[in-house]
């Protein structure tokens, strides 16, 4: 089984401004079989087999063919644990007409094109949660607010190349991420009003300071945001519709790639001037630990 990316045993804390270790000394997270490049969803790179093996196809067959269909991304953060954005399950989305039912959902892990996913390790999911004060605004671009979620697996995965679970950002609950960049990856739309793609993708997006960003939405949009968020912008490249509850990386010191934000929302997609927005999971790392003891009991 996987190491769970939660696992304690904290090491030596490093004196940096940047996102560092693991948590627990033996942990696997946030490491792949390559070397690190620079990756351009909106305008970017279909990615190497493995590059990402955290990283989660959520698919639903609540739809009038009952076909397997993507509806948003996630993050493998335990063997039996992901973490993705609570908005993905809201009924009455553009993806999903009726009410959300676990039986109907699966978490396919372990591919890069959709195509394979009868080959990936696919799971159903046996339940939900929801962050108890999730708020999804006033309208479709209205700001949401603790966008996150966690979805528990009926089987545990199974440790491959292809799949491990994330590091999480322990050490950088205060941090903001200024001037850091962010590799954002899923299958979501390469444009707005597009197809989402067979072939997960990734993009380097620079992250802009939090009062910029809510300046830009506010008087742009009449949008607030909430603080426990991470924008992050360059003209031409952004993430889309399908790419929502996946995750935005950062490369620490300890060469690994911590997962600092969750894909939640945006004003269209690439447009001028308009940032994405994700959900920062360094303000949610106890309510990710809280419910995750309260699923399984005893030492995380």
């Amino acid at each position: 089984q996987l190491v769970s990316a939660l696992d304690p045993s904290p090491t030596k804390d490093e004196a940096t401004n940047d996102v560092t270790r693991a948590r627990g000394k033996n942990c696997v997270c946030g490491v792949n079989k390559y070397g690190n490049r620079d990756l351009k969803v909106v305008g970017g790179d279909t990615v190497r087999e493995d590059e990402f093996p955290w990283r989660v196809g959520l698919f639903s067959k609540n739809n009038p063919e009952k076909k397997l269909k993507l509806i948003c991304g996630g993050t493998i953060i335990r063997s039996n644990m992901i973490l993705t954005a609570a908005h993905c399950l809201q009924p009455k989305t553009y993806w999903m007409s009726d009410e959300v039912t676990v039986t109907k959902l699966y978490a396919a892990v372990g591919f890069t094109n959709i195509t394979g996913i009868r080959m990936s390790q696919m799971r159903k999911i046996s339940k939900y949660i929801i962050h108890q004060n999730f708020t999804n605004g006033l309208g479709v671009w209205s700001s949401y607010k603790d966008d996150i979620a966690l979805l528990v697996l009926e089987e545990p995965l199974v440790q491959s190349d292809s799949v491990k679970p994330a590091c999480l950002p322990f050490r950088y609950k205060t941090s903001n991420f200024s001037n850091h960049v962010v590799i954002a990856s899923g299958w979501g739309r390469p444009m707005q009003g597009g197809n989402t793609v067979s072939y997960l993708h990734a993009v380097s997006l620079p992250v802009i300071p939090y009062d910029r960003c809510w300046r830009r939405f506010f008087f742009t949009v009449g949008v607030f945001i909430s603080q426990s968020t991470i924008c992050a912008y360059e003209h031409g490249k952004d993430t889309c519709q399908g790419d929502s509850g996946g995750g935005i990386d950062v490369k620490g010191r300890d060469n690994r790639l911590h997962t600092v934000g969750v894909t939640s929302w945006g004003f269209g997609c690439a447009r001028w001037a308009q940032p994405g927005v994700y959900t920062k999971v360094s303000d949610y790392l106890d309510w990710i630990v809280g419910k995750a003891r309260e699923i399984s009991p005893g030492k995380i």
